[in-house]
């Protein structure tokens, strides 16, 4: 069979400029990701389509330049309202052609829910040769109504998603750095380099919040030359080695019949050169 998708998505912000250095906004907006298919032979006919997931965006803020132009401050709360929430839910079905029962994953529409929060962002220039800059975000991303038929299937009743966090969300992120562009006296390279320090919090791997991805901080490092037109860099990313899981998720087993988790490995620390020449 076949159906079609479609969507009005509106947007208007309006801004104020406060005085030369500051303008605040508002912005709301009306957005969705497209419904689809789910293509396993077999499946009842309430799993062959899932509708499109549509989004509600409002987000007040300020944009600030301070100290000449050396400072920026960029401020902004916002809030994010889902409706038909697109979740990948276990079934179990019968194929047609060979009679198998087969437990597998389809994707669902589960209910509503919510994201708020703020994000602050600042980059400073402290010298002519050193910029420094940061990035944090706080985001309360709740489900509000759904339910959850995965662990239906193994409780014995869909289960109500209401109040927990929505997954791969960290609810606070911080993203530090500092770059260096230094002229090397007596020549007319440059010496480069930049650090980042990244963290995030806990990351659910599942609606119902039973497999999550621990806090992780990563350190990456680069140095180098440039030239008027190129540049040779060496870096280190995760310079600790940090073995924390960038991710993980859930999975029903239909060999033993049991919900598994795995984690994502990360990759650990690795060591390269890059080179650039603009032409």
């Amino acid at each position: 069979g076949d159906k079609t998708f479609s969507d009005f998505a509106p947007r208007l912000t309006v801004d104020y400029k406060l005085n030369a250095d500051t303008m605040l906004y508002a912005q709301a907006a009306k957005g969705s990701k497209a419904g689809g298919f789910n293509a396993q032979l077999g499946l009842d006919a309430r799993y062959l389509t899932y509708k499109g997931e549509t989004i509600r965006a409002m987000e007040l803020g300020a944009k600030n330049r301070l100290l000449g132009g050396r400072l920026l401050v960029n401020l902004a709360l916002f809030q994010n309202d889902l409706s038909d929430l697109q979740l990948s839910n276990a079934i179990t079905f019968t194929n047609p052609f060979t009679g198998a029962v087969t437990n597998d994953t389809a994707i669902v529409n589960v209910g509503k829910a919510r994201t708020r929060g703020l994000e602050a962002e600042v980059m400073y220039q402290a010298t002519k040769w050193l910029q420094l800059s940061g990035n944090y975000a706080y985001t309360n991303a709740k489900a509000l109504a759904g339910t959850e038929t995965t662990n239906g299937s193994v409780f014995g009743g869909n289960m109500s998603v209401a109040g927990f966090t929505l997954q791969r969300t960290p609810k606070q992120s911080l993203a530090v750095s500092a770059g260096v562009d230094l002229p090397i006296q007596g020549t007319a390279l440059n010496f480069v380099s930049r650090a980042d320090v990244i963290y995030q919090s806990r990351r659910y791997a599942d609606i119902t919040n039973t497999t999550w991805a621990d806090p992780f901080t990563r350190l990456n490092l680069n140095a180098g030359v440039r030239g008027k037109d190129w540049r040779l860099v060496a870096f280190v990313r995760n310079a600790t080695n940090d073995k924390t899981p960038g991710n993980a998720f859930r999975y029903f087993d239909a060999g033993t019949f049991l919900r598994t988790a795995a984690d994502f490995p990360t990759r650990l620390r690795q060591y390269g050169l890059t080179g650039s020449y603009d032409f």
